[in-house]
């Protein structure tokens, strides 16, 4: 109720009209006050200079108590106050009726003292038996340039205390009628100024709520009127305005929503106003819950913190790559833009995000093909090169050379034609271009086939081959000619490199969801700081050993990503000198 202008305004001239009667009446009262006690000390002091020029004689001449006992009591009837005369030594010569016990004493009071130096004394006090002000005049009496005598004189308050507090009672009532009609007349005039500015207010909450066909009614020329029509200029621009404003958005909106590149908008403080599809898929937010949150609760921003400090200490544009950290991470192209206003202070930040992903891998893809593939075939080329020059050289005529430097030949070339076969395979995971065939596999009727094939193998290099399956194991969904491949990979590594008298252990379990295969040898082992990158392309342990073995070093990228495409993955247990374990999930066919 009282923020409105109509009570504040009525509040402020009742309170006006209250302290101007305040002050004038504290004012007039004390004048008044001052005016009265001025005029009663004044009678009382020409009553003592009367009193004292009859009895001056006395004070110089020979005392006569009888006559100044009956002065003092003539003038106590006459004037209403208690007269006290004394000497020129404070003592009291004669006092006004009810006093006589004074006589012969010295009166000790401050306006005596005074008066004895030949200064008119006065004081007020408070009579508490009578319980009213009282006023003492001490006059002194002078002869011949001496003080003789002093005339003290005290009177009752009484009357003017009473006349005082009538003012205040009169002053009081008039106040309290001045604030009631100051009352009526404030809030009626109140009204007149709040009732145009109510309905501005309702027109403008209208407006606000979406409804800008308001106007308002002018009734008048003042600043109040005026108003009113600057309201009604207003609404009519406003809605046109708006209007535009809407066209241009809607069309902004289509086009963002419709683009392949994430756009992301940051006010000053870096908080997110605006996020298009295309950025919430490749972010992974919901926008409902992204809006409105700090550039600092977004994990992806975070990655970018670096550049958006730069971008906000100054310049205009940064460019950078953010990969997302996700199954299939995604490679950014990312643009940071600041906004400014004309004063050249920040006013927001626009993020573009440009999905490179796919021109990352071919660049990485063909960057990695040329560098390994350079790097194996280099070997191979290189020693099939050495033999052919050596017989052409003059080599072909001795015959004991002919075959042996031949056979290394087709080994080198073997070891070609398998390393672009693998290439080529792995080429095919990367583009997944390969046409899977999935369907429920019993691992019983797969793997001993597989282990079958590498009996002959094992019995040369004195290996025990062990299976255990258990009976009631369930059929994975995979592709069997994929899923033969990786058993073979594995397989061949384990005989490869377990040394003579050495077992391989193959067998698998349910897990979950899942089925676990595994191949564990008791073979050399892989080194633990190698066992992270053993599933890197073209990645040997011992190069010079892989390669006498015939290895290209892609076997297990390859049965890696054959997993992987298959639903599952693979996994690495190893101890130098005691073996190696690898194992891979599939997921259980359904029934």
């Amino acid at each position: 109720m009282f923020k409105s202008i109509q009570w504040k305004m009525g509040i402020i001239y009742f309170l006006l009209i209250l302290i101007a009667m305040q002050v004038i009446g504290v004012q007039l009262l004390k004048s008044l006050e001052q005016y009265y006690e001025n005029n009663y000390a004044a009678g009382l002091t020409a009553q003592g200079e009367l009193i004292g020029g009859l009895l001056r004689r006395y004070f110089t001449d020979s005392l006569q108590e009888d006559y100044i006992a009956g002065l003092v009591g003539e003038f106590r009837l006459e004037t209403g106050a208690e007269i006290i005369v004394l000497d020129g030594n404070g003592l009291v010569l004669g006092a006004s009726q009810g006093r006589g016990d004074l006589v012969g004493k010295r009166l000790a009071q401050a306006e005596v003292t005074r008066a004895l130096t030949g200064i008119v004394g006065e004081e007020i006090r408070y009579d508490p038996q009578r319980q009213e002000r009282t006023m003492a005049v001490a006059t002194p009496v002078m002869a011949r340039g001496d003080v003789v005598g002093v005339v003290y004189l005290t009177g009752s308050l009484a009357e003017i205390d009473q006349t005082l507090a009538d003012i205040r009672t009169f002053l009081l009532s008039a106040t309290v009628v001045a604030l009631l009609i100051t009352g009526v007349i404030g809030a009626g005039l109140a009204r007149t100024i709040t009732r145009p500015i109510t309905e501005v207010t309702k027109k403008a909450a209208l407006i606000a709520a979406g409804d800008f066909d308001q106007h308002i009614q002018v009734r008048a020329a003042d600043e109040i009127g005026q108003l009113g029509e600057t309201f009604n200029y207003l609404s009519s621009r406003l809605k046109e305005n708006l209007r535009e404003i809407a066209h241009q958005k809607n069309k902004v909106e289509a086009i963002l929503f419709y683009m392949n590149d994430g756009v992301l908008a940051l006010d000053e403080g870096g908080t997110l106003i605006h996020i298009n599809p295309t950025a919430c898929r490749m972010l992974g937010l919901v926008p409902e819950e992204a809006l409105g949150k700090s550039w600092r609760e977004i994990p992806l921003l975070l990655e970018i913190e670096e550049g958006l400090e730069q971008l906000w200490a100054g310049r205009d544009n940064i460019s950078l790559q953010l990969v997302t950290p996700r199954s299939k991470p995604l490679v950014l192209q990312v643009h940071l833009t600041s906004l400014r206003d004309a004063g050249e202070n920040l006013s927001g930040t626009v993020i573009a995000l440009h999905d490179v992903t796919e021109q990352e891998k071919l660049d990485s893809m063909r960057r990695d093909f040329v560098a390994n593939v350079s790097h194996e075939i280099k070997t191979p080329l290189t020693t099939v090169k050495g033999y052919v020059e050596t017989l052409l050289n003059g080599a072909l005529e001795r015959e004991e050379l002919v075959v042996p430097f031949l056979k290394v030949v087709l080994r080198e070339t073997d070891r070609i034609a398998r390393l672009v076969r693998d290439l080529l395979q792995l080429s095919q995971l990367d583009y997944e271009e390969i046409r899977w065939r999935k369907r429920p596999l019993f691992l019983q009727d797969l793997l001993p086939g597989a282990l079958q094939r590498w009996l002959v193998e094992a019995e040369k290099q004195a290996l025990k081959l062990t299976l255990r399956l258990p009976p009631d194991l369930p059929p994975v969904l995979a592709d069997k000619d994929r899923l033969e491949q990786v058993v073979e990979n594995l397989l061949s590594n384990a005989v490869k490199f377990t040394p003579a008298g050495g077992s391989i252990n193959i067998g698998a379990r349910v897990e979950g969801d899942f089925i676990r295969t595994s191949i564990a040898d008791t073979g050399i082992g892989i080194p633990l700081e190698d066992q992270d990158r053993i599933f890197e392309r073209f990645y040997r342990v011992d190069k010079a050993r892989s390669r006498s073995l015939g290895g290209t070093g892609l076997g297990l990228a390859i049965a890696q990503e054959l997993i992987k495409a298959q639903g599952g993955k693979i996994e690495l247990e190893s101890k130098p000198g005691e073996g190696t374990k690898i194992s891979f999930l599939l997921p259980r066919a359904k029934e």
